[in-house]
């Protein structure tokens, strides 16, 4: 009777814990997806990626209905003083739920920023991110690309302009 007596108070104990380290999600919705970039100086996975004149679009299936933010390592040429960083989230059926734009000289250059988007979703569905810039400076930021064996679950193709790349945007998705 006490062995059972003691399964029995163990079993409410790991149920007690378990509760305890699920309610903040259920209650605050806020879920988080993160990718570590680890690089070393030989690392040859990762290049950076000129944004051009298309810029870069890069599909992705998301595990959760709201984008609150990405996370991006940009470089940006001394010369850009003018122009922003543009972020579109298109949904499934082309339409644009998101359009932000990003100061050039808000973004720490080479390191990642995180870019606040409060994007609706479609969990489980293709969505695309357009990264672009609107500058007409010489040359345009680049952004920091990885090798597909690099990705996250919810990365698909990326896109320079129309042609699909054996890369893609080394991006971290942060989910509410």
């Amino acid at each position: 009777m006490e062995r059972k007596k003691a399964v029995v108070q163990c079993f409410i104990i790991v149920i007690l814990l378990a509760l305890a380290a699920l309610l903040p999600v259920f209650f605050t919705r806020r879920v988080e997806t993160v990718h570590e970039y680890v690089m070393s100086s030989t690392d040859k996975n990762y290049v950076f990626q000129e944004l051009g004149e298309t810029g870069i679009i890069q599909e992705f299936v998301p595990e959760y209905d709201d984008l609150e933010a990405v996370e991006l390592v940009l470089i940006l040429l001394d010369s850009i003083t003018e122009g922003n960083i543009r972020i579109q989230i298109e949904d499934p059926d082309g339409k644009i739920v998101c359009d932000k734009e990003f100061r050039p000289s808000d973004i720490i250059a080479g390191e990642f920023n995180l870019f606040s988007l409060n994007a609706p979703l479609c969990k489980g569905k293709v969505h695309r991110l357009h990264l672009s810039f609107d500058g007409t400076a010489e040359g345009s930021p680049s952004a920091l690309i990885s090798h597909k064996e690099q990705n996250l679950r919810e990365t698909g193709d990326m896109y320079l302009g129309t042609e699909l790349s054996e890369f893609n945007l080394a991006v971290t998705y942060h989910y509410r």
